[in-house]
């Protein structure tokens, strides 16, 4: 609304130029601060990832995070025979991908999302993911906004891991 006033908690600033002045410099460094902080996250999670640990995001399916394991993920062995319970059957058997959340449903698997049940976009993003074939890569895409990215290949960093299934697979 026209009129409102914004009120300072951690300062006061005097309604003359010299405190509009101050009022801008000040969040001109904070700005310049949150900047500086992100510079410093980024530049630490790619020296992660040059040591080849798994940085950042949602641990694929059949891994959990443990900094000492091999890639930084460890396998968990349930959900890992799930994993390759789902390439075997589409791969070895040629299931569709309505099929294998049939089976999966039918043998009790745990789904991807506790609590949930087997979907399609599940089952797919777990044939796509390089993880289990043993490599991911970060540092593969940058966000400007809202709008995600593919950066150049010569840019991503390749982390091995433990695969749970065969490279031929």
């Amino acid at each position: 609304t026209l009129g409102a006033r914004v009120e300072y908690v951690l300062g006061t600033y005097d309604e003359t130029p010299e405190g509009e002045v101050r009022k801008d410099l000040e969040a001109t460094f904070a700005k310049w601060e949150i900047a500086k902080r992100v510079e410093r996250s980024n530049r630490g999670k790619m020296q992660k990832a040059k040591k080849g640990k798994f940085v950042t995001g949602k641990v694929p399916y059949g891994y959990r995070i443990d900094p000492e394991a091999f890639g930084g993920l460890a396998v968990d062995p349930d959900e890992a025979a799930t994993v390759q319970r789902i390439f075997e059957l589409y791969v070895a058997e040629a299931k569709s991908i309505r099929a294998i959340i049939e089976v999966l449903t039918r043998e009790g698997h745990e789904p991807y999302t506790q609590g949930g049940k087997w979907v399609k976009s599940s089952v797919k993003k777990i044939l796509e993911t390089t993880n289990y074939a043993g490599y991911f890569f970060y540092n593969k895409y940058k966000r400007n906004g809202k709008k995600i990215r593919l950066k150049s290949k010569s840019e991503w960093i390749k982390i091995e891991c433990t695969p749970l299934v065969s490279q031929e697979l």
